[in-house]
Protein backbone atom coordinates (compact mmCIF):
# COMPACT_ATOMS: atom_id res chain seq x y z
CA UNK A 1 0.00 0.00 0.00
CA UNK A 2 1.57 3.65 -1.17
CA UNK A 3 1.42 6.25 1.04
CA UNK A 4 -1.34 8.24 -1.25
CA UNK A 5 -3.40 4.75 -0.25
CA UNK A 6 -2.47 5.06 3.59
CA UNK A 7 -3.63 8.95 3.04
CA UNK A 8 -7.23 7.67 1.41
CA UNK A 9 -7.88 5.01 3.82
CA UNK A 10 -7.28 8.13 6.89
CA UNK A 11 -10.00 10.32 5.39
CA UNK A 12 -12.53 7.65 4.10
CA UNK A 13 -13.73 7.16 7.21
CA UNK A 14 -17.08 6.21 8.55
CA UNK A 15 -18.57 7.49 12.18
CA UNK A 16 -19.03 6.41 15.46
CA UNK A 17 -20.60 7.38 18.08
CA UNK A 18 -19.47 10.74 19.70
CA UNK A 19 -17.05 9.96 22.74
CA UNK A 20 -19.06 10.61 26.42
CA UNK A 21 -18.75 13.88 27.81
CA UNK A 22 -15.56 14.80 30.46
CA UNK A 23 -16.47 15.19 34.17
CA UNK A 24 -16.59 19.05 35.42
CA UNK A 25 -13.39 18.55 37.34
CA UNK A 26 -11.73 16.76 34.03
CA UNK A 27 -12.97 19.35 31.97
CA UNK A 28 -11.64 21.98 33.87
CA UNK A 29 -8.37 20.55 34.11
CA UNK A 30 -8.34 20.17 30.37
CA UNK A 31 -9.27 23.78 29.44
CA UNK A 32 -6.47 24.51 32.37
CA UNK A 33 -3.92 22.90 30.68
CA UNK A 34 -4.66 23.66 26.84
CA UNK A 35 -5.33 27.27 27.90
CA UNK A 36 -1.61 27.51 28.76
CA UNK A 37 0.03 26.06 25.96
CA UNK A 38 -1.85 28.16 24.00
CA UNK A 39 -0.22 31.34 25.97
CA UNK A 40 2.58 29.17 25.72
CA UNK A 41 2.99 29.38 22.11
CA UNK A 42 1.21 32.80 21.32
CA UNK A 43 3.70 34.73 23.40
CA UNK A 44 6.71 32.80 22.87
CA UNK A 45 9.58 35.03 21.46
CA UNK A 46 11.05 32.18 19.64
CA UNK A 47 10.53 28.69 19.46
CA UNK A 48 12.41 25.32 17.75
CA UNK A 49 11.61 21.75 17.78
CA UNK A 50 12.01 18.89 15.73
CA UNK A 51 8.90 16.87 14.54
CA UNK A 52 9.08 13.24 14.15
CA UNK A 53 6.51 12.00 12.19
CA UNK A 54 5.97 8.16 12.09
CA UNK A 55 2.45 5.98 10.90
CA UNK A 56 2.77 2.32 12.94
CA UNK A 57 0.89 -0.24 11.10
CA UNK A 58 0.40 -4.10 11.77
CA UNK A 59 -1.77 -5.95 8.88
CA UNK A 60 -1.88 -9.16 7.37
CA UNK A 61 -0.62 -9.17 5.00
CA UNK A 62 2.83 -6.65 6.08
CA UNK A 63 1.81 -3.13 4.89
CA UNK A 64 4.91 -0.67 4.64
CA UNK A 65 4.75 1.98 6.34
CA UNK A 66 5.69 5.27 5.07
CA UNK A 67 9.50 6.01 6.35
CA UNK A 68 9.15 8.27 9.43
CA UNK A 69 10.03 11.69 8.69
CA UNK A 70 11.75 14.34 10.37
CA UNK A 71 10.96 17.99 10.09
CA UNK A 72 12.59 20.51 12.17
CA UNK A 73 11.30 24.24 12.87
CA UNK A 74 12.69 27.81 14.61
CA UNK A 75 10.58 30.97 14.64
CA UNK A 76 11.72 34.22 15.92
CA UNK A 77 9.07 37.10 16.20
CA UNK A 78 8.47 38.95 14.12
CA UNK A 79 10.18 37.39 10.91
CA UNK A 80 12.30 35.18 11.33
CA UNK A 81 11.83 31.26 10.48
CA UNK A 82 13.12 28.06 8.96
CA UNK A 83 11.17 25.01 8.17
CA UNK A 84 12.34 22.46 6.38
CA UNK A 85 10.40 19.34 4.82
CA UNK A 86 11.36 16.64 2.36
CA UNK A 87 9.65 18.53 -0.24
CA UNK A 88 10.26 22.40 0.56
CA UNK A 89 12.16 24.91 2.63
CA UNK A 90 11.22 28.20 4.01
CA UNK A 91 13.71 30.54 5.18
CA UNK A 92 13.25 34.44 6.42
CA UNK A 93 16.51 35.67 8.42
CA UNK A 94 14.24 39.08 8.84
CA UNK A 95 15.55 40.84 5.36
CA UNK A 96 15.08 38.19 3.00
CA UNK A 97 12.15 35.48 2.24
CA UNK A 98 13.09 32.63 0.35
CA UNK A 99 10.60 29.75 -0.32
CA UNK A 100 12.20 26.52 -1.92
CA UNK A 101 10.86 24.22 -3.54
CA UNK A 102 13.68 21.31 -3.56
CA UNK A 103 11.35 18.57 -5.94
CA UNK A 104 10.99 21.23 -8.56
CA UNK A 105 14.36 22.64 -8.56
CA UNK A 106 12.79 26.19 -8.37
CA UNK A 107 13.00 28.76 -5.67
CA UNK A 108 11.56 32.02 -5.12
CA UNK A 109 13.11 35.16 -2.83
CA UNK A 110 11.85 38.37 -1.53
CA UNK A 111 11.76 41.12 1.17
CA UNK A 112 10.89 39.39 4.35
CA UNK A 113 7.22 41.02 5.97
CA UNK A 114 7.47 42.90 8.96
CA UNK A 115 5.44 40.34 10.39
CA UNK A 116 5.38 36.67 8.60
CA UNK A 117 1.70 35.17 7.96
CA UNK A 118 1.07 31.84 6.44
CA UNK A 119 -1.52 33.69 3.98
CA UNK A 120 1.43 35.65 2.44
CA UNK A 121 3.65 32.57 1.32
CA UNK A 122 3.77 31.78 -2.05
CA UNK A 123 3.36 28.18 -0.88
CA UNK A 124 -0.35 28.46 0.91
CA UNK A 125 -1.75 28.37 -2.52
CA UNK A 126 -0.40 24.72 -2.98
CA UNK A 127 -2.48 21.70 -1.17
CA UNK A 128 0.98 19.78 -0.23
CA UNK A 129 1.55 22.85 1.85
CA UNK A 130 -1.35 23.29 3.58
CA UNK A 131 -1.79 19.41 4.07
CA UNK A 132 1.91 18.80 5.01
CA UNK A 133 3.15 21.23 7.47
CA UNK A 134 4.29 21.05 10.59
CA UNK A 135 1.43 20.70 12.94
CA UNK A 136 2.40 23.53 15.31
CA UNK A 137 2.92 26.53 12.58
CA UNK A 138 0.45 27.69 12.35
CA UNK A 139 -0.14 28.13 15.85
CA UNK A 140 3.18 29.24 16.94
CA UNK A 141 3.76 32.00 14.12
CA UNK A 142 0.44 33.03 14.32
CA UNK A 143 -0.98 32.02 17.87
CA UNK A 144 -3.71 30.22 15.56
CA UNK A 145 -5.16 27.81 18.11
CA UNK A 146 -7.67 26.65 15.86
CA UNK A 147 -4.99 25.52 13.35
CA UNK A 148 -4.17 22.56 15.75
CA UNK A 149 -7.88 20.68 15.65
CA UNK A 150 -7.30 18.86 19.36
CA UNK A 151 -7.37 22.32 20.27
CA UNK A 152 -10.27 23.81 19.01
CA UNK A 153 -14.06 22.83 18.57
CA UNK A 154 -13.03 20.22 16.17
CA UNK A 155 -12.10 17.70 18.79
CA UNK A 156 -13.85 16.75 21.81
CA UNK A 157 -10.95 16.23 24.82
CA UNK A 158 -12.78 13.65 27.81
CA UNK A 159 -9.70 12.39 29.55
CA UNK A 160 -6.93 14.00 31.48
CA UNK A 161 -4.18 11.92 33.12
CA UNK A 162 -0.77 12.39 34.94
CA UNK A 163 2.06 10.13 32.63
CA UNK A 164 5.52 10.70 32.14
CA UNK A 165 7.15 11.12 28.49
CA UNK A 166 10.89 10.33 28.10
CA UNK A 167 11.32 10.78 31.67
CA UNK A 168 9.48 14.12 31.72
CA UNK A 169 6.31 14.67 33.57
CA UNK A 170 3.57 15.80 31.94
CA UNK A 171 -0.75 15.44 31.15
CA UNK A 172 -2.18 13.42 28.53
CA UNK A 173 -5.33 14.45 27.28
CA UNK A 174 -7.39 12.13 25.66
CA UNK A 175 -10.85 12.33 23.40
CA UNK A 176 -12.00 12.40 19.63
CA UNK A 177 -11.16 14.66 16.50
CA UNK A 178 -11.84 14.51 13.03
CA UNK A 179 -14.86 15.95 10.87
CA UNK A 180 -17.40 13.36 12.39
CA UNK A 181 -15.13 13.49 16.02
CA UNK A 182 -14.19 9.94 15.40
CA UNK A 183 -10.71 9.43 15.47
CA UNK A 184 -9.21 8.39 18.68
CA UNK A 185 -6.79 11.22 19.70
CA UNK A 186 -3.92 11.93 22.00
CA UNK A 187 -2.04 14.90 23.30
CA UNK A 188 0.82 15.28 25.79
CA UNK A 189 1.68 18.59 27.47
CA UNK A 190 4.86 18.79 29.51
CA UNK A 191 4.60 20.04 32.98
CA UNK A 192 7.18 22.10 33.30
CA UNK A 193 6.82 23.95 30.00
CA UNK A 194 3.67 23.68 29.10
CA UNK A 195 4.35 22.68 25.42
CA UNK A 196 2.66 19.49 23.38
CA UNK A 197 5.25 17.11 23.53
CA UNK A 198 3.32 14.27 21.24
CA UNK A 199 0.00 13.74 19.15
CA UNK A 200 -1.16 10.77 18.58
CA UNK A 201 -3.77 9.90 15.97
CA UNK A 202 -5.15 6.14 15.82
CA UNK A 203 -7.06 5.71 12.68
CA UNK A 204 -7.24 1.76 13.50
CA UNK A 205 -11.02 1.47 14.21
CA UNK A 206 -12.32 3.61 10.91
CA UNK A 207 -9.54 2.28 8.71
CA UNK A 208 -11.33 -1.51 9.31
CA UNK A 209 -14.39 -0.07 8.77
CA UNK A 210 -13.63 1.86 5.93
CA UNK A 211 -11.56 -1.14 4.26
CA UNK A 212 -13.40 -4.72 5.79
CA UNK A 213 -11.19 -6.31 3.42
CA UNK A 214 -8.38 -5.89 5.08
CA UNK A 215 -6.46 -7.52 8.03
CA UNK A 216 -5.87 -4.55 9.37
CA UNK A 217 -4.67 -4.74 13.48
CA UNK A 218 -3.24 -1.14 14.17
CA UNK A 219 -2.88 2.04 11.70
CA UNK A 220 -1.79 4.82 14.23
CA UNK A 221 -0.02 8.18 13.54
CA UNK A 222 2.34 9.56 16.21
CA UNK A 223 4.00 13.03 16.12
CA UNK A 224 6.73 13.17 18.59
CA UNK A 225 8.03 16.97 19.12
CA UNK A 226 11.67 17.02 20.11
CA UNK A 227 13.69 18.89 21.74
CA UNK A 228 11.02 21.59 22.22
CA UNK A 229 12.36 24.95 23.07
CA UNK A 230 10.94 28.27 23.66
CA UNK A 231 13.01 31.68 24.39
CA UNK A 232 15.92 30.64 23.93
CA UNK A 233 18.85 31.89 21.70
CA UNK A 234 18.41 30.29 18.28
CA UNK A 235 21.74 30.54 16.03
CA UNK A 236 21.00 33.29 12.97
CA UNK A 237 22.73 30.86 10.27
CA UNK A 238 20.18 28.67 10.97
CA UNK A 239 17.59 30.94 9.08
CA UNK A 240 20.00 31.23 6.16
CA UNK A 241 18.88 29.15 3.03
CA UNK A 242 21.39 28.80 0.13
CA UNK A 243 19.33 26.59 -2.59
CA UNK A 244 21.63 24.11 -4.26
CA UNK A 245 23.56 25.28 -7.71
CA UNK A 246 20.50 23.82 -10.25
CA UNK A 247 17.71 25.19 -8.46
CA UNK A 248 16.16 28.10 -11.05
CA UNK A 249 15.09 31.10 -9.26
CA UNK A 250 11.71 31.79 -10.28
CA UNK A 251 9.24 35.01 -9.37
CA UNK A 252 6.64 32.69 -8.44
CA UNK A 253 6.15 29.36 -7.69
CA UNK A 254 4.82 26.51 -10.55
CA UNK A 255 4.40 23.40 -10.13
CA UNK A 256 6.21 21.73 -13.31
CA UNK A 257 4.09 18.81 -14.78
CA UNK A 258 5.95 15.38 -14.54
CA UNK A 259 7.73 15.87 -18.14
CA UNK A 260 9.53 18.64 -17.15
CA UNK A 261 10.31 17.51 -14.30
CA UNK A 262 12.37 14.79 -16.12
CA UNK A 263 13.49 16.99 -18.25
CA UNK A 264 14.92 18.68 -15.08
CA UNK A 265 16.78 16.00 -13.75
CA UNK A 266 19.15 15.37 -17.15
CA UNK A 267 22.66 15.83 -16.21
CA UNK A 268 21.89 15.56 -12.70
CA UNK A 269 23.28 12.84 -10.40
CA UNK A 270 21.24 9.13 -10.36
CA UNK A 271 18.65 8.63 -7.08
CA UNK A 272 20.97 6.43 -5.03
CA UNK A 273 18.45 3.89 -3.72
CA UNK A 274 18.96 0.17 -2.21
CA UNK A 275 16.64 -2.72 -3.31
CA UNK A 276 15.56 -6.13 -4.43
CA UNK A 277 15.36 -8.01 -7.37
CA UNK A 278 12.81 -10.78 -8.57
CA UNK A 279 14.88 -13.30 -7.04
CA UNK A 280 15.27 -11.40 -3.63
CA UNK A 281 18.76 -10.42 -3.80
CA UNK A 282 19.60 -7.47 -2.62
CA UNK A 283 20.61 -4.78 -5.52
CA UNK A 284 21.40 -0.77 -4.55
CA UNK A 285 22.93 2.26 -7.32
CA UNK A 286 26.01 1.96 -5.77
CA UNK A 287 25.89 -1.87 -7.66
CA UNK A 288 26.55 0.01 -10.87
CA UNK A 289 29.36 2.32 -10.27
CA UNK A 290 31.63 2.26 -13.95
CA UNK A 291 28.79 1.33 -15.81
CA UNK A 292 26.46 2.70 -18.08
CA UNK A 293 22.93 1.74 -16.38
CA UNK A 294 19.37 1.99 -18.10
CA UNK A 295 16.38 1.39 -16.00
CA UNK A 296 13.35 0.85 -17.38
CA UNK A 297 10.52 1.13 -15.69
CA UNK A 298 7.65 -1.15 -16.71
CA UNK A 299 4.45 -2.80 -15.25
CA UNK A 300 2.24 -6.03 -16.14
CA UNK A 301 -0.85 -4.17 -17.55
CA UNK A 302 1.40 -1.82 -19.98
CA UNK A 303 1.02 -3.87 -23.37
CA UNK A 304 3.79 -1.11 -24.82
CA UNK A 305 6.05 -2.14 -21.55
CA UNK A 306 5.95 -5.64 -22.92
CA UNK A 307 6.45 -5.11 -26.44
CA UNK A 308 9.60 -3.10 -25.47
CA UNK A 309 11.02 -5.99 -23.93
CA UNK A 310 12.32 -7.98 -27.03
CA UNK A 311 14.17 -4.50 -28.14
CA UNK A 312 15.52 -4.25 -24.13
CA UNK A 313 16.92 -8.03 -24.48
CA UNK A 314 18.67 -7.42 -27.53
CA UNK A 315 20.53 -4.51 -26.28
CA UNK A 316 21.39 -6.12 -23.29
CA UNK A 317 22.69 -9.31 -25.41
CA UNK A 318 24.25 -6.66 -27.78
CA UNK A 319 26.74 -5.38 -24.90
CA UNK A 320 26.86 -8.08 -23.07
CA UNK A 321 30.71 -7.99 -22.50
CA UNK A 322 30.55 -4.02 -22.06
CA UNK A 323 30.20 -2.37 -18.51
CA UNK A 324 26.38 -1.40 -19.58
CA UNK A 325 23.30 -3.19 -17.42
CA UNK A 326 20.21 -3.20 -18.38
CA UNK A 327 17.47 -3.24 -15.49
CA UNK A 328 13.52 -3.54 -15.39
CA UNK A 329 12.10 -1.59 -12.89
CA UNK A 330 8.84 -3.12 -12.54
CA UNK A 331 5.92 -0.82 -10.55
CA UNK A 332 3.12 -3.79 -9.73
CA UNK A 333 5.00 -4.61 -6.38
CA UNK A 334 6.00 -7.58 -4.92
CA UNK A 335 2.72 -9.58 -4.16
CA UNK A 336 3.21 -9.55 -8.56
CA UNK A 337 6.78 -11.07 -8.25
CA UNK A 338 5.32 -14.76 -9.47
CA UNK A 339 3.59 -13.27 -12.59
CA UNK A 340 6.18 -11.43 -13.58
CA UNK A 341 8.34 -13.97 -13.06
CA UNK A 342 6.44 -16.08 -15.37
CA UNK A 343 6.10 -13.64 -18.07
CA UNK A 344 9.64 -12.71 -18.11
CA UNK A 345 10.45 -16.88 -18.54
CA UNK A 346 7.72 -16.77 -21.13
CA UNK A 347 9.18 -14.29 -23.14
CA UNK A 348 12.84 -14.89 -22.53
CA UNK A 349 13.58 -12.32 -20.59
CA UNK A 350 16.97 -12.31 -18.84
CA UNK A 351 18.12 -9.09 -17.60
CA UNK A 352 17.63 -8.19 -14.26
CA UNK A 353 14.70 -6.77 -12.90
CA UNK A 354 13.88 -5.04 -9.83
CA UNK A 355 10.76 -5.24 -7.84
CA UNK A 356 10.95 -3.10 -4.86
CA UNK A 357 13.28 -0.32 -3.96
CA UNK A 358 13.89 2.44 -0.99
CA UNK A 359 12.96 4.93 -1.99
CA UNK A 360 10.38 4.08 -4.71
CA UNK A 361 12.54 5.08 -7.55
CA UNK A 362 9.17 5.50 -9.88
CA UNK A 363 8.25 9.15 -7.63
CA UNK A 364 11.95 10.52 -7.57
CA UNK A 365 12.32 9.82 -11.84
CA UNK A 366 8.23 11.29 -11.91
CA UNK A 367 7.52 8.32 -13.57
CA UNK A 368 3.70 8.90 -14.54
CA UNK A 369 3.58 7.44 -18.20
CA UNK A 370 5.34 4.03 -18.79
CA UNK A 371 7.32 2.66 -20.97
CA UNK A 372 9.92 4.99 -19.28
CA UNK A 373 13.69 4.56 -19.45
CA UNK A 374 16.13 6.43 -17.65
CA UNK A 375 20.19 6.29 -18.99
CA UNK A 376 22.71 6.66 -16.60
CA UNK A 377 26.08 7.58 -17.48
CA UNK A 378 29.53 5.34 -15.89
CA UNK A 379 29.53 8.40 -13.65
CA UNK A 380 26.53 8.58 -12.04
CA UNK A 381 24.68 11.18 -13.96
CA UNK A 382 21.44 11.46 -15.44
CA UNK A 383 22.01 11.92 -19.64
CA UNK A 384 18.44 11.31 -20.96
CA UNK A 385 14.79 10.53 -19.99
CA UNK A 386 12.39 8.63 -22.60
CA UNK A 387 8.92 8.26 -22.19
CA UNK A 388 7.68 5.92 -24.78
CA UNK A 389 8.71 2.55 -26.44
CA UNK A 390 12.35 2.14 -27.55
CA UNK A 391 14.17 2.55 -30.59
CA UNK A 392 17.32 -0.27 -30.82
CA UNK A 393 19.01 2.03 -33.01
CA UNK A 394 18.96 4.79 -31.17
CA UNK A 395 19.86 3.52 -27.70
CA UNK A 396 22.68 1.39 -29.34
CA UNK A 397 24.13 4.96 -30.76
CA UNK A 398 23.39 6.90 -27.20
CA UNK A 399 24.98 3.90 -25.28
CA UNK A 400 28.31 3.63 -27.67
CA UNK A 401 28.40 7.61 -27.15
CA UNK A 402 28.41 7.08 -23.34
CA UNK A 403 30.91 4.46 -23.66
CA UNK A 404 33.20 6.57 -25.67
CA UNK A 405 32.99 8.84 -22.69
CA UNK A 406 31.33 11.46 -24.14
CA UNK A 407 27.81 13.68 -22.79
CA UNK A 408 24.32 13.47 -24.81
CA UNK A 409 23.40 16.75 -22.42
CA UNK A 410 25.63 18.78 -24.18
CA UNK A 411 27.56 19.68 -20.86
CA UNK A 412 31.00 18.35 -19.75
Amino acid sequence: MTPVTLALVTWQLAASPAAATAPADSAAEIQQVVNRAVQVYQTARSYEDTLIARTEIDADPPLDAPDASEVPLAFERPNKIALQTELYRIASDGNKLTEWVEVWMQYAEGPAPQTLKLKDLQLNQFGFFRESKHPLLALVVEGDRASLDLLSDKAQLTAIRSEPLDGAPGKRITGVTGTSKNIPAEIWFDDATGLIGEIVYDHTKAAQASVPEMNLRKFVQRLRFKNARVNQPIRPERFAVKPDSYAEKVSALRMPSSQEMQQKLVGKPAVAFTGKYLDGKEASLADFKGRVLLLDFWSLRCGPCIMSMPTLQYVADKYADKPVSIVGVNLDGPSAAADVTQLLESRKITFKHLIATKPRLAEKYFVEGIPCTVLIDDKGIIQSVHLGMVNQRDLSYKIDRLLAGESLTGRP
